[in-house]
């Protein structure tokens, strides 16, 4: 009788043992540069409408304008009555517009308006003078305020 084969076949050993590989070293990827940021344009700046001249004699109501809100409006008056004036929005109710004044007699003054209820809004102005010319001119913008003292000096 044949020898018949084992279920396991034998390995017979080699003669040097097969290297291991050894593990290489991953490459560390380079930053990735951060995306350069589009620069921001400057706000460009409205532009600073030219002043609103009314001019006029008695009591009248001026052709309609549009202003800026906030403003600075200068008075003159050089009659010896009354000077009241207003101004009033064109589509609102007389009194929904801002007093400027209301005095007697030659009359220079500078008062502001703060509202923005005016702001690009058609208006006019209601004046009444009982005798002499006057002149009513609005500046878009007011001035910067001063800041407050810190402190206040007193004296004993």
């Amino acid at each position: 009788m044949t020898a018949s084969p084992s279920a396991v076949d034998e390995v017979t050993p080699t003669a040097a043992p097969t290297a291991v590989p050894t593990p290489t070293a991953v490459p560390t990827p380079a930053p990735t540069p951060a995306p350069t940021p589009k620069p921001t344009p400057a706000p460009t700046p409205k532009p600073t409408p030219k002043a609103i001249v009314l001019k006029g004699s008695g009591s009248r109501n001026t052709k309609p304008f549009t202003m800026r809100a906030p403003a600075q409006v200068d008075l003159t008056f050089s009659g010896s009555g009354n000077f009241i004036s207003r101004i009033v929005p064109v589509d609102g109710d007389i009194f929904g517009g801002v007093s400027l004044s209301n005095t007697i007699g030659r009359t220079k003054l500078r008062t502001y308006v703060y509202g923005t209820e005016l702001d690009d809004v058609r208006s006019y102005a209601d004046v009444i003078g009982s005798s002499g010319s006057w002149t009513i001119t609005i500046r878009a913008g007011v001035p910067n305020p001063l800041p407050a003292p810190a402190s206040r000096a007193t004296t004993r």
